[in-house]
């Protein structure tokens, strides 16, 4: 059933930024906002799953990503782009062992709407866990409730079936495949992208 249209709340992009949670716990998991002191914890995860990360996120198609100042280079990047308003990224740690599981991002953010896109990538040692999905869940309904998106995405490669999955356990549905939108970062072949959205509605 299609959602009913909703009034947009007369909120500044000032008071709506503020809004986006800096820090919030799940579970099993604490999610906060990048800072300085992730720097190791991120450039370990990304040597530890470097193989899998490769191959499935643009970012990681550089050698020079596996570099610790280019991972330093990357946090005052992020940091940067969030006193804008221009993206936010997360990392997030197990509660109980202290190690650092993944990382999201808001990206492609719309303010007007408010609307809001979520990427995100997992140490490989964690998959199959649900902790992806736990993390994605919480934060997009948190984006909801209290920075009041009227619209959160995830887009993915048609060949990248595990970000599929998460996003479908996390309660986002498929609204549209856009056919021939991407090339593979590093074989160049044609995929599809696959949309999908939750609504407050949802």
């Amino acid at each position: 059933m299609q959602a009913m249209p909703l009034p947009i709340p007369a909120i500044s992009k000032e008071t709506l930024i503020e809004r986006v949670p800096v820090s919030f716990e799940t579970e099993r998991l604490l999610i906060r906002r990048t800072c300085d002191e992730d720097a190791g914890p991120i450039h370990q995860t990304i040597l530890e799953s470097w193989d899998a990360l490769h191959d499935e996120m643009i970012w990681a198609a550089e050698e020079s990503r596996k570099d610790f100042a280019r991972t330093a280079e990357f946090i005052r990047e992020t940091q940067e782009k969030s006193l804008e308003g221009e993206g936010f990224t997360f990392q997030f740690y197990h509660r109980r062992e202290s190690c650092h599981v993944g990382a999201m991002g808001l990206h492609h953010i719309e303010w007007d709407v408010p609307k809001f896109e979520i990427g995100y990538w997992l140490n490989a040692n964690h998959w199959g866990r649900g902790y992806m999905t736990e993390a994605v869940s919480a934060l997009s309904r948190l984006l909801i409730a209290e920075a009041g998106a009227a619209r959160v995405e995830i887009r993915c490669s048609s060949a990248n079936r595990r970000s599929a999955a998460v996003a479908q356990r996390a309660g986002f549905h498929h609204e549209a495949t856009l056919a021939n939108d991407r090339r593979h970062h590093l074989t160049h072949e044609l995929h599809d992208t696959h949309v999908y959205v939750l609504l407050p509605s949802s």
